[in-house]
């Protein structure tokens, strides 16, 4: 059987910045969202009707949110660069604040997007002082190694900084009680903790119960035959899908159900060829990021970049799309160094 176990934020707590896929940002509070832009540089655009609001090219990929203060992955300047980081000011238009490399170990390199030598990532999370962040380098194995080599795993380095906004400097990260979650940050408990059982063409059901009192909420049985679930990306929601079509514009495959994690209210239903996505809710509005793709529609060639789609939550149909910088290689393997 499969299980899925959740923490749903507690009712009240202050809201967060939703990071969807890297480069893809979303301040559900304030309405708006941070996108690495394809060409280069971060754009801000309005949710309700996907408007620009403002661009820099000062920075190339949005981490995270502290108040104003928007922390960016600046991008690389040479092959095998440090780490760049920009602060922007959201309330001025993405005006710099500060701009700063941090040093990484030899061999790694903090490339914004990725390469046939490997990947590097960066995760960061609002804190008093401003940002606490993990990066992890991912270094694949040479493709024309010895053929004794060639299952060797992919080497991987990792590490921790803090972004400190007020002294407008970086340092090693140190795990102790001064990092606590910032303004933007989730509440550190939670109202109701939550287990998704089922699918795979079973019944889904929901379980809830107090993490507090350890007193169980009723069951909901959102779907009789279900075939997986995702939960959002704020983990507010969840999707629950189902296999009813034969694919194609006249009949996606699949059906999406919407539920709302704290009370099982389903809250809207989409077709859809894809089997799932990262999303988020926000109103009336489903925001997914759409993987590139290309076939042929009505006797045409069309092809589509990685994008933020928003679909409205009650029709089902597209209200507007942005294209989103592309992180994946899909060229050749890295030779032998």
């Amino acid at each position: 059987m499969f299980l899925l176990l959740l923490m749903l934020a507690a009712p009240g707590s202050p809201e967060t910045s939703t990071t969807l896929v890297p480069g893809a940002l979303v301040d559900l509070a304030r309405g708006t969202a941070y996108l690495g832009a394809p060409a280069g540089g971060v754009e801000a655009v309005q949710l309700e009707s996907g408007s620009l609001l403002w661009s820099t090219e000062a920075a190339s990929l949005p981490l995270a949110l502290n108040d104003g203060a928007l922390l960016a992955q600046g991008d690389e300047a040479r092959s095998d660069p440090p780490l760049a980081l920009v602060v922007l000011n959201t309330a001025e238009a993405g005006k710099t604040l500060f701009q700063m490399t941090t040093p990484v170990p030899r061999g790694v390199r903090a490339r914004v997007t990725d390469s046939a030598r490997g990947a590097f990532r960066v995760q960061a999370r609002a804190v008093d002082r401003g940002f606490a962040l993990n990066w992890t380098f991912r270094e694949n194995p040479p493709h024309d190694m010895p053929p004794e080599g060639r299952n060797v795993a992919p080497s991987v380095s990792n590490g921790a900084l803090l972004v400190d906004l007020k002294a407008r400097r970086v340092e090693p990260l140190i795990a102790d009680g001064s990092l606590r979650a910032g303004s933007d940050g989730l509440a550190p408990s939670a109202a109701v903790r939550a287990r998704v059982e089922g699918g795979r063409g079973d019944a889904l059901t929901l379980k809830r119960w107090n993490p507090h009192t350890r007193d169980a909420l009723p069951d909901r049985v959102l779907l009789e035959k279900a075939l997986l679930s995702l939960p959002s990306a704020d983990e507010r929601h969840l999707l629950a899908v189902e296999r009813v079509g034969g694919g194609g514009p006249g009949d996606p495959e699949y059906r999406w159900s919407i539920f709302v994690l704290e009370s099982g209210e389903r809250v809207a239903e989409l077709r859809r060829d894809s089997s799932a996505a990262p999303f988020v809710v926000w109103k009336d509005l489903m925001l997914v990021v759409s993987p590139p793709q290309a076939g042929e529609r009505d006797g045409r060639w069309i092809e589509e970049p990685l994008s933020l789609l928003a679909i409205d939550a009650k029709s089902g149909a597209p209200r507007w799309r942005r294209a989103l910088r592309d992180l994946e290689y899909r060229g050749a393997p890295s030779p032998m160094p």
